[in-house]
């Protein structure tokens, strides 16, 4: 990476390109690099042959960032553009680093402008909001681009955006609320990947993408009117919509359950990667218990996504989940949440993880049955620790991940305090050193809050620790017990 005050080096490079043109075809600079006067005549005198640049975008330079950028990519309105100092340059990104999508800054105007013209460029990445349409006008006559890649974007211009850019083979945006068929992506017939973060996407906007292969949103919904607010109802059983026929990979991160099942994935179809969310008056009452239609949907999108390779994730925020009809139907002889893990188990799911949701003994004894499981993650789940050494039955479990949270509780005066369950060490043993687990490689990760303060997060390092010297001490390899913070 080239740092401001390394500008030096560059005209090392410069010089040593003038007895044997150096062979670089990619490059990281800083934007301070770029935006001093001499920079683009020095890297393109340094790296004739460069095809890649990535600039490690800093608020403060745009003017002078606008300006090199015209003269690498030779653009510049009107008589001001000359020709390109890099005419090989095919790539360029321009990064923010650590910095969230939801906290991009808008494109600046100047720096939109001078990409305008920029025809030879196949990929762009820009670490922007674009909120403008005269911005999006700016962008819209790049029509060599195969690669598009912005931050959060308005859906009021995105067709005059992406209509013109019918080369593109993959395009990644984010845009709160619903896509639908008039934001301009039919007119992207070679698109092959999409990511929409954040998005609900209404399936006919995908109608006309006969070459995807890659997706990735927040939800897929029924068409509904043009211009509602939200998605549009899906009948469970009356209709059904064909996904693009080559279709291999799915992700959903915040999937409404009951939307899946009128959905007909291709034969194509390889890889389901669904986060299904349940929310409070949809999918569960006012007291934490499942509605009795949205246990029916649970089973249901299990048995759909049985139809692939899938990972599962089931999430309910900030409460614990009870099965339907409440803390009356827990423990033995009673429903639990039987019916839609049965399901679970049925449909062959190899990853699966459980966010809020309360689990019981039986509810654990289904989980123990479902042979597919590779990985299984209770995260922010209660469960009872005696059921826990159940869960040696699995027999393709290769990573099990359980929550810390409850072992962590509130002290009058004192603030958060370690105070592991009853049972839970003597469980954990039990487990990690089932003889059925002998020769396989199986992790059983414990998780916590990366934000406890450092004495709790010792004291949690100091029990792990003590475990995993009783599992050598039971001949058990002290690795497959682990301590590792949220991401």
């Amino acid at each position: 990476m080239l740092l401001p005050h390394r500008l030096r080096l560059l005209r090392v490079f410069t010089d040593v390109s003038r007895l044997a043109s150096l062979p670089t075809t990619e490059l990281h600079a800083d934007a301070g690099v770029l935006a001093a006067e001499a920079a683009p005549r020095l890297v393109a005198t340094a790296f004739p042959q460069l095809e890649s640049l990535t600039v490690w975008y800093a608020a403060g330079v745009d003017e002078a960032l606008t300006a090199a950028l015209q003269q690498l990519l030779g653009t510049g309105a009107g008589g001001e553009a000359q020709e390109a100092l890099l005419p090989r340059l095919r790539y360029l990104s321009i990064h923010r680093l650590g910095t969230a999508v939801s906290d991009y800054a808008p494109l600046p105007p100047a720096l939109a402008a001078s990409l305008r013209g920029a025809t030879q460029l196949r990929l762009l990445r820009l670490d922007f909001k674009l909120r403008r349409s005269t911005l999006a006008e700016s962008l819209a006559p790049l029509v060599g681009l195969e690669s598009l890649q912005l931050g959060k974007t308005s859906a009021p211009f995105l067709s005059t955006l992406l209509q013109p850019l019918t080369a593109l083979t993959a395009l990644r945006f984010s845009l709160p609320g619903v896509l639908r068929p008039d934001a301009g992506l039919s007119s992207l017939t070679r698109l092959a990947e999409l990511t929409v973060a954040e998005a609900t996407i209404d399936v006919s906007t995908l109608s006309r993408l006969g070459c995807l292969t890659k997706l990735e949103c927040g939800a897929l919904c029924a068409p509904g009117p043009a211009g509602a607010a939200g998605p549009g109802p899906i009948a469970a059983a009356a209709r059904t919509w064909d996904l693009p026929p080559q279709l291999a990979e799915v992700k959903l991160t915040s999937q409404p359950p009951e939307a899946l099942p009128a959905l007909r994935a291709p034969k194509a179809l390889a890889r389901w990667d669904v986060f299904l969310a349940l929310k409070e008056g949809t999918h569960y009452g006012e007291d934490g218990a499942l509605l009795p239609e949205a246990e029916a949907a649970l089973c249901r999108a299990a048995g759909m996504l049985g139809s692939a390779d899938p990972d599962m994730v089931v999430t309910v925020e900030g409460r614990r989940l009870l099965p339907v009809g409440g803390r009356a139907e827990v423990g033995p002889g009673r429903r639990n949440h039987t019916p839609w893990l049965e399901a679970v188990r049925q449909a062959g799911v190899a990853s699966l993880e459980l966010n809020g949701i309360a689990l019981s003994h039986q509810d654990m004894e289904t989980l123990s049955r479902c042979t597919a499981l590779k990985a299984l993650g209770l995260g922010r789940t209660s469960y009872p620790p005696s059921a826990l050494p159940k869960l040696g039955r699995l027999p393709a479990l290769e990573c099990l991940g359980l929550d810390c949270g409850s072992w962590v509780a509130e002290a009058a005066g004192a603030g958060p305090v370690l105070e592991p369950p009853p049972r839970i060490t003597g469980a954990l043993l039990a487990l990690c050193a089932d003889d059925r687990w002998a020769g396989r490689k199986v992790e059983v990760r414990l998780y916590h809050d990366p934000a406890l303060s450092n004495g709790v997060k010792a004291q949690l390092a100091s029990v792990v620790t003590s475990l995993q010297e009783e599992l050598r001490g039971l001949g058990v390899d002290g690795k497959r017990l682990r301590l590792e913070a949220y991401v």
